[in-house]
């Protein structure tokens, strides 16, 4: 990711992965994500991606939400 919002990166978590995302913060597009996964479980992904951002995460079912 180069100075990716997180919808952005929620978006392509979902892609890479098959699973479905929701972004539950205020600002979304305030966030600028830079990162690059090779081949990474995606709960490392998720990891990286809420150190990065400084937000948190949750799964529910096969749905990934970041707050």
């Amino acid at each position: 990711f180069n100075n990716a919002d997180l919808t952005e990166v929620s978006e392509t978590i979902g892609r890479w992965y098959g699973v479905e995302t929701r972004v539950e913060v205020v600002s979304p597009e305030g966030f600028a994500i830079n990162g690059r996964f090779d081949n990474e479980p995606l709960g490392r992904v998720l990891a990286g991606i809420a150190m990065a951002a400084r937000v948190k995460y949750r799964k529910e079912g096969n749905t990934i939400i970041f707050y």
